[in-house]
């Protein structure tokens, strides 16, 4: 199995969330409001080029677990939910849920939450044994994520009107979100590396 070097996937998924971060200022204080452009580079906007970079991200990240993690319980856990969170930043599930329930969505994500908070601590745990390199890695992504939701929900504080300072909370939770993803991705890139590093030593040897 070819494998990637997870500092270099940090590099370059550093310097594409920088460019995502830039495209959007660029969409919210230099191009006119509700324009197509607009749209296609708004950081909080459905269907656009950073929603896509998020995607593509929470995709990778839950796409590489199945090829190179373990096949264990845990792991696989994680990709579904990283693979669904994909789907969900793409196509704003979430969203469209609180608009047909008329509850808040992290108030319908509570459950949701509450599982990633036993997956994370028991995957945490294994770490320890597995891939203890990663452990900064993996406390540092799921830090960003919860950071993020922290300021989503400031931003809004269950309503449908934008708070004050919504606008420079906004660039930190999206940019955080893809922070987190990537060092998650990276993550599941070294668990994968470690693991493997002692069947190639062994394989070798005889």
């Amino acid at each position: 199995m070819v494998q990637v070097d997870p500092r270099r996937v940090l590099v370059r998924g550093v310097v594409i969330i920088a460019i995502t971060l830039v495209l959007g200022l660029v969409s919210r204080f230099l191009l006119p409001f509700g324009t197509f452009a607009y749209h296609l580079l708004d950081m909080d906007g459905e269907r656009s080029v950073p929603a896509v970079v998020s995607g593509g991200l929470l995709l990778a990240g839950g796409l590489v677990v199945f090829v190179v993690a373990p096949p264990a319980l845990l792991y696989r856990l994680l990709g579904i939910g990283l693979v669904f969170s994909a789907f969900d930043e793409v196509l704003a599930i979430h969203e469209h849920l609180q608009r047909f329930t008329g509850v808040n969505w992290i108030k319908l994500y509570l459950p949701v939450f509450a599982a990633c908070i036993v997956v994370g601590v028991l995957l945490l745990r294994r770490l320890r044994t597995e891939a203890p390199r990663a452990i900064p890695l993996f406390v540092a992504g799921s830090a960003c994520w919860v950071l993020a939701q922290g300021f989503e929900w400031l931003e809004w504080r269950g309503t449908d009107d934008a708070q004050p300072g919504y606008l420079p909370m906004m660039f930190a939770e999206e940019t955080l979100e893809d922070l987190g993803s990537l060092l998650i991705l990276v993550v599941v890139l070294v668990v994968g590396r470690t693991v493997a590093t002692p069947r190639v030593e062994g394989g070798a040897g005889r």
